[in-house]
């Protein structure tokens, strides 16, 4: 602006200048040009001293307004301060405010939706109960299924617990003849329950394998007979139970099983030992099992003591046995306690004590005849047929056949596989004693009964082979040779192609009694034929039964051929059993031997010459 107001007069003067160029040069116009420069001047003069005042108003002015621009400055920036602080209280009222209106909003929306829950509630109540009471229902039965399959488990695991110890027991302890001898293989069941075990064990390692998984080892190789691996197996079962937190009923299986397997492998001495070792430690141990496994072990004991003939010692046992448990009313000690009594019956008669075993007999069937466990009227009928045995050993033989009727009277329709085995056998040695009596015909009776009750039993076929053969043999003796032939034909159809091996010895001596009934009927050339039958099928057999019955086929032979005057025949015969059966320790075959021997010798008495070929017929 200053410089705007410094140019004017420059410009006056410039227009003045222009203006004295352009007029004439007259005096007059000069002087008038002159005063009108005059006054210009002035007039530039008072234009420059007012332009100078504007001009220091207009500084002042300007000086003013930067003063006042910068209290404008000031004040704006108190302004912007302010303006800052009022967005914060801006911020704050906008953030309570939202607050507020959330808050409002929200006891506002939880208003509404419980009103609308309510309403909802209310139109879905009926069936919102019905599904509670459904889902209320379905809890109800899943605990029970739960329940019912906890239940489950617990009893299959008590149950395959209780399998494997009955299947152990049968194994461990096998029934018991009336010679004190054991007999049998083990139960099919039994066997089925070890091997099932033995085999699910296959998928565990050994080094995690329990006290139980080792008996469960060992009993399976007990039943294949393979009992130094069952000893290695009961052996490191014992390491492992010594080693950790196992009961005690483990350690005593595992004792009682080793002390039984040492029995079987002939080391008695270290088997009684181990029976006195289960007695020491757990012998005043009143846990149902424990008891179990200690009069087991005792069983055992006695058992053992018998097979070493001390049979004093035996009886000690079984009379021990007697005193613990007699009044013990658990179903596995009252077995254990009849089964000591009836083996000490067997250990009196060993010693020829037959008064005092026919009295524990009857203490057996006092005590628990009326008891009606399978295994208590197993023992009873055993005590009372071994009763009917010693009655016939003392000869009192209408006894002894009064008291194998009482067996068949209290057995004869149980069906129960043990029970028909003893009536078998006692309609069997009733028919024998009847013979003895000299009672043939009712002795023929008997036997048909045996044939016609158990001809068909699979698991009682020694019972009617020996049946039928004892009443071929009767009718032998009462002169009925041909009713005689066709009973041993008959066995030998029945029984030739089964390899167990009391029928084979039924059959060989059917075919050498058929041959005695041949010569009897003067068929001498069929009765030689039938001894060479035997020798073919049973020459090779080492069993000593068997080796008897060839030999008495052979000594038949001999003399048949002798009496048909083929005495060469007969001396080679007679050479051939003295060969071949010569060295047989058994008494009955040493008797037959003897007998050869006694044949050739007449016959080299007559004169015959051992060098002399057959004679002709």
């Amino acid at each position: 602006m200053r410089r705007f107001l410094f140019g004017i007069p420059l410009v006056v003067m410039l227009l003045a200048t222009v203006g004295a160029f352009a007029a004439p040069e007259s005096s007059t116009d000069i002087r008038n040009t002159q005063a009108e420069l005059r006054m210009l001047e002035k007039d530039v003069s008072t234009i420059k001293e007012h332009i100078a005042i504007r001009l220091d108003a207009q500084d002042k002015r300007v000086g003013d307004l930067g003063q006042i621009t910068a209290q404008q400055a000031n004040h704006i920036a108190a302004v912007a301060t302010q303006t800052t602080y009022l967005g914060y209280l801006i911020t704050f009222v906008a953030f309570v405010a939202g607050l507020v209106t959330y808050l409002s909003a929200t006891r506002r929306a939880k208003a509404e939706a419980e009103a609308a829950s309510k309403q909802w509630f209310e139109e879905k109540a009926n069936s919102l109960l019905k599904r509670i009471e459904e889902l209320e229902s379905e809890a109800l039965r899943a605990r029970e299924a739960i329940d019912v399959h906890s239940r489950d488990v617990k009893d299959h695991a008590d149950r395959a617990h209780r399998d494997m110890d009955a299947a152990a027991a049968t194994v461990l302890s096998r029934k018991t003849g009336a010679d004190g001898s054991e007999q049998g293989d083990a139960d099919a069941n039994a066997a089925i329950t070890i091997r099932e075990a033995s085999e699910a064990l296959k998928s565990k390692a050994e080094n995690d394998f329990s006290p139980d998984d080792h008996f469960a080892r060992g009993l399976d190789e007990y039943l294949a007979g393979r009992f130094d691996s069952a000893l290695a197996w009961f052996d490191k079962g014992l390491a492992v139970a010594s080693s950790g937190p196992y009961s005690n009923a483990s350690s005593a299986r595992l004792l009682y099983a080793r002390a039984v397997t040492l029995r079987q492998l002939g080391r008695h001495d270290d088997a009684i030992a181990a029976c006195d070792e289960v007695d020491r430690h757990f012998g005043t141990d009143n846990a149902p099992a424990l008891r179990e496994l200690v009069a087991q072990s005792l069983h055992n004991k006695g058992f053992t003591l018998g097979q070493l003939s001390r049979h004093e010692d035996e009886i000690v046992i079984y009379d021990d046995i007697d005193r613990r448990y007699c009044t013990d009313n658990a179903p596995a000690l009252r077995e254990l306690v009849a089964k000591a009594l009836y083996n000490k019956g067997v250990a009196l008669s060993q010693l020829g004590r037959h008064e005092d075993e026919i009295v524990t007999y009857d203490e057996v069937d006092l005590r628990y005849c009326t008891d009606n466990a399978p295994a208590l009227r197993e023992q009873v009928a055993q005590a009372i047929f071994n009763r009917g045995v010693t009655l016939g050993q003392l000869g009192r033989h209408e006894d002894e056949i009064a008291t194998y009727d009482e067996v068949d009277r209290r057995y004869g329709t149980d069906n129960a596989p043990v029970l028909r085995e003893q009536v078998a056998w006692a309609l069997f040695n009733k028919g024998f004693t009847l013979g003895q009596l000299g009672r043939h015909e009712d002795e023929i009776v008997t036997c048909d009964e045996v044939d016609r009750r158990y001809g068909t039993d699979k698991a009682l076929r020694e019972q009617v082979a020996s049946a039928l053969g004892a009443k071929g043999f009767t009718l032998a003796q009462l002169g009925r040779h041909d009713e005689a032939i066709i009973t041993y034909e008959e066995v030998d159809r029945r029984y030739s192609t089964d390899n167990a091996p009391a029928l084979r010895e039924q059959v060989a001596m059917a075919l050498v009694n058929r041959g005695v009934a041949l010569s009897q009927l003067g068929r001498h050339e069929d009765a030689i034929a039938t001894c060479d039958e035997v020798d073919r099928r049973y020459g090779t057999d080492n069993a000593p039964a068997l080796n008897e019955q060839v030999a008495e086929a052979l000594v038949n032979k001999g003399g048949w051929l002798s009496d048909l005057g083929r005495t060469a025949e007969a001396i080679a015969v007679f050479n051939e059993i003295e060969r071949r059966f010569g060295a047989d320790e058994h008494p009955s075959v040493r008797a037959i031997v003897d007998q050869a021997r006694e044949q050739r010798g007449r016959l080299d008495d007559d004169g015959h010459d051992d060098n002399a070929g057959p004679e002709a017929n």
